[in-house]
C-alpha cells in the first residue's frame, strides 16, 4: 500500500490535536476506536485505515475519543490480540476504565490495490455499559463500481475506496446516533 507521507502527517496531526478526555464533551458519544483488525496479506494496512477512522469520527463532531495510548496499554495488559474477539466483561472493564460509552471495532476483510482493486470493511459498536454488540455495519467497493464527479466512473485507488467506505460506514453510524440523541 502505497501512501503518502503527508496525508499520514496531517491524519496525526489532525488526531493529536483533538484527542481529549471523553468526558470533557457534554452530548457527545465518547468512544474507544480499537486497532483495525487486518485479515488481508497487506502490511500495515489496519494501521492506515485506524488513523481515518479516528479523522472522519472527529471531524462528525458527534464523537470524543478515548487515548488510544491508554487503550493500548490495557489491550496489551489483557492480552488481547483479536480484537473481534473480546469478551463482554473485558469490553466493560475497558469502557470503564476509559469512561467511555461504546467501542468501535473495525474490520478489513479484502484489500486489493491489483488492476481492480478492491476493499472490504465490517465496522461494530459495542456498548461499554453491557459489553453487547449494539450496531454493525459492512461495505465492498471496488474500483468499478465507484462513482465520480457528475456519475463518471472514475478509477480509484485501493487508499480512495477506504476512505470513501469509511465515510460510508461511518455515516451510517452517526446517522443512528443522531436519530437517538
Amino acid at each position: 500500500m502505497r501512501v503518502k507521507t503527508f496525508r499520514i502527517g496531517i491524519l496525526l496531526a489532525l488526531l493529536v490535536a483533538s484527542r481529549a478526555n471523553p468526558t470533557d464533551a457534554p452530548g457527545k458519544v465518547a468512544l474507544a476506536v480499537l486497532p483495525v483488525m487486518n485479515f488481508t496479506d497487506v502490511a500495515r494496512v489496519g494501521t492506515a485505515l485506524s488513523e481515518i477512522i479516528g479523522v472522519e469520527l472527529l471531524s462528525s463532531g458527534l464523537f470524543e475519543l478515548a487515548d488510544e495510548h491508554e487503550l493500548e496499554r490495557r489491550l496489551e495488559r489483557d492480552r488481547v490480540r483479536r480484537m473481534d474477539l473480546i469478551p463482554r466483561k473485558l469490553i466493560v472493564a475497558i469502557g470503564t476504565e476509559l469512561d467511555v460509552d461504546a467501542l468501535l471495532v473495525a474490520t478489513v476483510e479484502a484489500y486489493r490495490s491489483d488492476t481492480t482493486p478492491k476493499v472490504t470493511l465490517s465496522v461494530s459498536v459495542y456498548s461499554a455499559s453491557t459489553g453487547g454488540r449494539v450496531w454493525f455495519s459492512w461495505d465492498s467497493l471496488t474500483a468499478d463500481s465507484a462513482v465520480g464527479l457528475f456519475g463518471i466512473r472514475k478509477q480509484l485507488s485501493a487508499y480512495d475506496l477506504s476512505v470513501v467506505l469509511i465515510r460510508r460506514l461511518l455515516g451510517r453510524y452517526a446517522a443512528d446516533v443522531r436519530r437517538s440523541l
